[in-house]
């Protein structure tokens, strides 16, 4: 049982090296203000705890490795549909009507994985605006 659990921690810790868009980020420790004071140094209603809402970090830690897997999963999805279109293009033979099927299939491809890099650009655009 150990070693299957060791084999098993193995091929996780080398698959999310392979694929770091599917590792979710560490949580983040909470940071108290300080010794004296565990609401930080403006108390209950002044502002002065320093940081982050923990709340705010970890939900947009989630929405950033969300994003990060679907990237990943539009772009692996439009690399596939290249090879197969280049799959059916080499097996066409001449058929013209094959040939032109073969085109489509991968101009449809490289459109999806336009819109998919698009996206994510747009949308790291946007978080930027609002830093």
């Amino acid at each position: 049982m150990l070693i299957l659990g060791t084999i098993l921690h193995i091929h996780i810790h080398h698959f999310t090296n392979m694929f770091p868009f599917l590792a979710l980020p560490p949580l983040p420790q909470p940071s108290l203000g300080g010794a004296a004071n565990p609401l930080g140094a403006g108390g209950p209603l002044g502002g002065g705890g320093g940081g982050l809402d923990p709340i705010q970090t970890e939900l947009t830690g989630f929405l950033s490795s969300v994003k990060n897997l679907l990237t990943g999963i539009g772009a692996t999805i439009a690399v596939i549909g290249v090879i197969i279109g280049g799959l059916m293009r080499a097996t066409a033979f001449g058929n013209e009507r094959k040939v032109a099927i073969s085109n489509q299939a991968i101009a449809c491809a490289i459109v999806g994985l336009a819109i998919v890099l698009i996206a994510n650009t747009a949308v790291l655009a946007i978080q930027g605006m609002f830093r």
